[in-house]
């Protein structure tokens, strides 16, 4: 997989990435609500700026409703 080639979800709460066929990995989202590529450094500082999910077990991420993407769970 070449990963400087790789494009991240539109969807800020989204861990996916977009495949062949046009659309999200995970959530299905369309390519054309995809931004456009972003320079290495700038792609770095919103991987930089995600939250992980408090729970240990998930893999989701703290969405800007302050809940995980993957399991609903609440920052507190």
């Amino acid at each position: 997989m070449d990963w400087e080639a790789r494009v991240l979800c539109p969807d800020e709460c989204c861990v996916g990435i977009m495949g062949g066929d046009g659309h999200c990995t995970e959530c299905g989202k369309p390519l054309k609500d995809a931004p456009q590529k972003a320079k290495p450094e700038e792609d770095s500082d919103d991987l930089e700026d995600r939250i992980l999910c408090g729970d240990e077990m998930c893999i989701g991420i703290m969405g800007p409703d302050g809940r995980c993407s993957e399991c609903g769970r609440t920052k507190s």
